[in-house]
């Protein structure tokens, strides 16, 4: 079905038409009508402007248009017009015979590549070259799946993860895609992301955008993440997604949305998951006024653009997964920085000693609740929870011949379990070294070295951080020197530094009974 032209819908002729048409039963008004308002099957209405079509929800639709149509008129719109599919494709009309597409039309019409001249081939060379140094650091892999990502983008296909970029300003991130909103795909096709679509409110504008890009995206609270967090990953990877605009009801449509976040600062606090791809910016280009110069003069325009979409077109994607992401250096380093406490604490002081765990559930907390304490952790608030998020990641305790709650968690499943969530990192062994010496002077400054000589292991030490660790411990208190030793060292410190450490009452009654 071709292209219809649309001028702008006008009261008066469609009251002229209902008075003076000739066809009977007011079918010139009826076709008047029928060229600019369609019912969809999501519950919203068309109608068309300037040759577009616009949304309109059935409350405004309602009060605004058919409370003003003829009686019968209003009947014949409720009732004998067909509702038809809001979809969203550039590749499709506007109108078809049981769709309205939402979705603007590519920039550019497909041809072969070689049809270009030799001058614009060279410039998409330069293009690409830019585009394997710097947003690929140089990877194969990378570069490879950026490429077949571009091409899902140019054939109108949603890639399923989203690319992001993390880096200093005036590396070069922002001009990978300015070139593809303005010369490949238009900017017909393009959204700029803001805060409130990550929040479900006011997103209609990202309805058959092909293309959203988050510029330095607002920081987040973890609370305020939450309920982002799972707005994003749904927006990134669903078919259909619910839109509103200020003060409208919501509908579901067709998402054909492909994300990329450019950012100077960890915007996105999911992005260690399986949806992003986070590139090594490479910063070897860091404000060289030249080189981004040169690459905009030679590379920026039309033609250039042109023969990029045709070239990405032509690239086969038939087994390309976007879910199938390569692991890039940027991505070990925010999945090892966005561990949760649980998952540093097993990481650190289980897996990477090659250590399995067998103890008490009651023991396995109080060593977590020591963990958190000395690496400025936020604290697991009830044994409860521990063994709730240890189930989250596949482990549950068992009871033991005593009737005991323990976990026995063997260290080739920590591992395997690392493998999937990607904790390991190369730097490990280095802040595994860095953990061991924070553990050893964790209640000394730095002129009290010498007096740590009382050859208590690093871990006995620690299980006495918290009140709960040091009533499991109490008859060790009485019976070992050592201990006393530290636990006398401990209360020099705290009557030096209240501030800084405090035992508590309770404990403080108890130290006073040791050592009476």
């Amino acid at each position: 079905m071709t292209e219809q032209e649309f001028q702008e819908f006008e009261w008066d002729q469609l009251k002229h038409l209902y008075d003076n048409g000739l066809l009977k039963d007011h079918q010139d008004c009826k076709n008047y009508l029928a060229k600019y308002f369609v019912p969809t099957t999501c519950g919203t209405h068309i109608k068309f402007e300037n040759n577009k079509p616009t949304i309109i929800n059935d409350d405004i639709m309602k009060r605004v248009y058919l409370k003003r149509f003829k009686k019968d008129i209003k009947i014949w719109y409720e009732t004998e017009t067909i509702p038809k599919k809001l979809i969203c494709d550039p590749l499709k009309p506007t109108v078809g015979p049981n769709f309205i597409n939402y979705s603007p039309q590519f920039l550019h019409k497909y041809a072969k590549y070689d049809t270009f001249s030799k001058k614009i081939q060279k410039s998409v060379d330069t293009f690409l070259a830019y585009v394997k140094l710097i947003w690929a650091n140089n990877d194969e892999k990378v570069y490879t799946y950026l490429l077949k990502w571009f091409s899902n983008l140019c054939k109108g296909v949603k890639n399923r993860s989203c690319l992001y970029a993390k880096g200093e300003e005036g590396i070069g991130k922002s001009t990978l895609t300015d070139f593809l909103i303005n010369f490949v795909i238009g900017k017909d096709l393009f959204c700029k992301g803001k805060a409130d679509h990550l929040k479900g409110m006011h997103n209609l504008g990202l309805l058959g955008k092909l293309l959203v890009v988050f510029e330095e995206l607002q920081f987040f609270g973890n609370k305020e993440w939450m309920a982002i967090d799972s707005e994003i990953k749904d927006l990134i990877t669903n078919d259909d997604a619910s839109y509103t605009d200020k003060y409208e009801k919501r509908f579901t449509a067709n998402n054909n949305n492909n994300y990329i976040v450019n950012t100077n600062f960890n915007a996105i606090k999911g992005a260690n998951g399986r949806r992003y791809l986070v590139c090594d910016i490479n910063p070897c280009k860091m404000n060289d006024f030249k080189y981004f110069g040169d690459l905009k003069e030679k590379c920026f325009n039309l033609e250039t653009g042109h023969a990029l979409f045709c070239y990405l077109l032509e690239i086969d994607t038939t087994n390309f997964n976007s879910l199938d992401i390569p692991i890039t250096q940027a991505k070990q380093d925010i999945c090892a920085e966005l561990l949760t406490p649980l998952e540093k604490f097993l990481k650190f002081a289980f897996l990477l000693r090659k250590s399995n765990i067998d103890m008490k559930v009651k023991d396995l907390y109080n060593m977590y609740t020591a963990f958190c304490v000395s690496s400025n952790l936020q604290i697991c608030t009830s044994i409860q929870k521990l063994a709730q998020n240890m189930r989250e990641l596949g482990f549950n305790f068992i009871k033991d011949s005593n009737g005991y709650n323990i976990y026995r968690i063997s260290n080739d499943e920590l591992k395997s379990l690392a493998i999937k969530k990607k904790w390991l990192h190369e730097l490990d062994k280095d802040e595994l070294d860095i953990s061991n010496n924070k553990a050893k002077k964790t209640y000394f400054d730095e002129n009290d070295d010498d007096d740590y000589n009382f050859g208590i292991e690093k871990n006995h030490f620690q299980e006495l951080d918290d009140m709960n660790a040091f009533h499991n411990n109490r008859h060790l208190v009485y019976n070992d020197e050592n201990t006393k030793k530290i636990l006398s060292m401990k209360l020099k410190i705290s009557k030096k530094q209240q501030d800084d450490y405090d035992f508590g009452n309770e404990m403080n009654a108890i130290l006073q009974e040791i050592f009476d």
